[in-house]
């Protein structure tokens, strides 16, 4: 499946940057803004693209649960959050670190992979920025996977990033700039 065909959250940014003071900003919607934006990405990719194709295609990704997960995505993120106490700044960047994989391996989000996608992309931004975490064990159990699934998941995204995990101010910025516009 080519990426013209699927829907990313860089879709939804704005073309000019608006300057605003960092003081001024309220994120305090952070997680309702990315459960939408990825919700709504979801529901459109299924409307472009015969979502039967797009199952079949994805189908033995690590990445794609076998079924729908019965949490929704806001309250996934919220679950995050809350266990692995991070910052608003990690869950931005773990949507950069998204739309870069999907967008370098084909892969269109769906309920069956956008959880998974997310997740291990907010996993790798903690672990990028932070000189201590815990053991993948732990993070499983907040994830509702096991350990070995993670561990692979973990794996293939680094291996698939080629491990470049930098973001500039300005990308990071007008992602930033798009979640308020929510």
């Amino acid at each position: 499946m080519s990426s013209s065909t699927s829907v990313s959250s860089e879709d939804f940014l704005p073309n000019n940057l608006i300057n605003k003071k960092e003081k001024n900003i309220n994120l305090i919607n952070i997680n309702k803004s990315i459960s939408n934006l990825l919700t709504y990405i979801q529901k459109e990719n299924c409307k472009k693209n015969s979502y039967q194709k797009i199952l079949k295609s994805q189908k033995k990704s690590i990445f794609t649960s076998k079924s729908i997960p019965l949490i929704s995505i806001k309250d996934f993120i919220e679950r995050i959050k809350k266990y692995m106490k991070i910052e608003d700044n990690t869950l931005i960047l773990g949507l950069i670190y998204m739309d870069r994989f999907c967008a370098k391996n084909f892969i269109t989000l769906t309920e069956y992979n956008t959880h998974r996608l997310y997740f291990i992309s907010v996993l790798t931004a903690l672990k990028y920025q932070e000189d201590i975490y815990y053991k993948n064990t732990f993070y499983a159990k907040i994830c509702g996977i096991k350990v070995e699934d993670l561990n692979k998941m973990e794996y293939e995204f680094v291996v698939n990033m080629n491990f470049d995990f930098y973001v500039n101010r300005v990308l990071y910025k007008k992602y930033q700039d798009s979640l308020k516009d929510d």
